[in-house]
Formats: structure tokens, C-alpha cells, sequence
């Protein structure tokens, strides 16, 4: 029985896989690997040793190490191998809407009420929800009944999303709620989302010096950021 048992374990062992915990994402930017982590809504990098593991198994599924990155939290054990998802993502940004939408069209105070409650139910929910579980409610509100999907605008019609983007930017002005880029990019989403547009969330980060930024986007074309500061940034996850 004791020799069953044994072996029963060894199985098991060998069975196990080592999969990068639900929550945390990765880039590599100027050389360095950086991980934003939904779970404590944070940014942060692996130095020495727990960067080389990791190296390690991104490159062969390597174990070297292994104890180290389970102790931080990167890797977690699993029954099964880790499913493969899909990955979005999105071209480099060549164009803004901030500079194709006309700076001098104005719209009525429907617009303006209307940008007024996203901007506030937002800035509520970033108050008082885990930045994960915020992400995961939005992405289904935008995928549910708001937005009856069009994916032919995306990229054959930029003049639809620089206009919806130009009513935002417009009634946001009358809104007496700090920027940010975020609750903008958010709120913006869902303002987009109404009127059948849709368009990525990209979450990006920059190393020296380090700095995080979110913005939308739509085929090569950045909604609510320049061009410039956009392609400052790598993109590090992408809804």
C-alpha cells in the first residue's frame, strides 16, 4: 500500500502544471519584464533571480527555480495545463480622434447629461470596486445590451468614432470631475458602446521612468489620447 501511494503522488506530481495566476499580465519593455496585477491593482517587476526564472519558463516552460516565483504569487499549481486564450490586440496608434474631430461643432445638453452620469456611475465604481472585478462587469455591460456590435466601423469608418468622441470631449468640459484617464477611458467606452462602437481598452506602461496610462482606441486610431504619448507606452493587456 505504501508503494501505491508513492506512486499515486508521483503521478500526481508529475501531472501538475504551473500556470501565471488569473489576474496578472505581462510585457517586456526596454528589456525589462513588467506585470500589472488586477487583483491589488498594481505594477511591478521581478529582479534577479525571480526574473531569470520566469525567463525560464516563458521560454520552454522551464521550472528552474519554481519555489520562488509560487512564493510571490506569479505562478500558481494547477490540475490541468493552462487553456490558451485568446489575446487581443491593437495596431500601433497612427491617428487621433482629438485631432480630426472639429473643434468648434457643439452638441446639446442631452449629450451633456448623458456624459455627466457615465462620468459619475464610473468614478463610483473605481471607488468602491476591485479594479479586476470593475474590468470584468464592464466588458460584459459593453458586450451586452449597450452595444450592438458594428465591426465593420472599426476601421473603415473613423469618422464616426472622431465624431462620437468629439461629443464626449466636448460635454466633458461641463463636468466638474478631475480627468483621468481611466474613468475617462471607461466612461468614453461605454458612451461608444450605446451607439454601436466598439473599441479597446488598452492599458499601457512605459519603464524609464515608469508610468501606466489607459486610453481606447479603434483599429490605428487612439479616441481619447495623442499619438505621440500613446506609442510612449506599451501595451500590457487590451480589452
Amino acid at each position: 500500500m505504501s508503494h501505491g501511494r508513492a506512486a499515486r503522488r508521483a503521478l500526481a506530481l508529475f501531472a501538475m502544471a504551473y500556470i501565471m495566476r488569473k489576474g496578472l499580465h505581462y510585457c517586456c519593455v526596454g528589456g525589462q519584464i513588467v506585470f500589472m496585477d488586477l487583483r491589488s491593482d498594481a505594477y511591478f517587476l521581478l529582479r534577479g533571480t525571480s526574473e531569470m526564472a520566469f525567463r525560464a519558463y516563458l521560454a520552454d516552460g522551464g521550472i528552474r527555480d519554481l519555489d520562488v516565483l509560487l512564493a510571490q504569487g506569479v505562478l500558481v499549481e494547477s490540475d490541468t495545463p493552462e487553456t490558451e486564450q485568446p489575446v487581443l490586440d491593437v495596431p500601433v496608434p497612427q491617428r487621433s480622434a482629438s485631432e480630426m474631430s472639429s473643434a468648434h461643432e457643439t452638441f446639446g445638453l442631452k449629450i451633456i447629461f448623458e456624459v455627466a452620469r457615465l462620468v459619475y456611475t464610473t468614478r463610483r465604481a473605481l471607488r468602491t470596486r476591485n479594479i479586476g472585478e470593475l474590468l470584468d462587469a464592464h466588458v460584459d455591460c459593453c458586450r451586452g445590451t449597450e452595444r450592438q456590435v458594428d465591426v465593420t466601423r472599426m476601421d473603415s469608418d473613423p469618422d464616426t468614432f472622431a465624431r462620437a468622441a468629439g461629443q464626449y470631449r466636448y460635454a466633458r468640459r461641463f463636468i466638474p470631475v478631475e480627468h483621468s484617464c481611466l474613468l475617462d477611458s471607461l466612461a468614453l467606452d461605454r458612451f461608444l458602446a450605446k451607439r454601436g462602437l466598439e473599441s479597446r481598452l488598452v492599458f499601457g506602461v512605459n519603464a524609464e521612468p515608469f508610468s501606466a496610462h489607459a486610453w481606447l482606441q479603434a483599429g490605428d486610431m487612439a479616441l481619447n489620447e495623442t499619438v505621440s504619448y500613446a506609442r510612449m507606452h506599451t501595451p500590457i493587456l487590451v480589452l
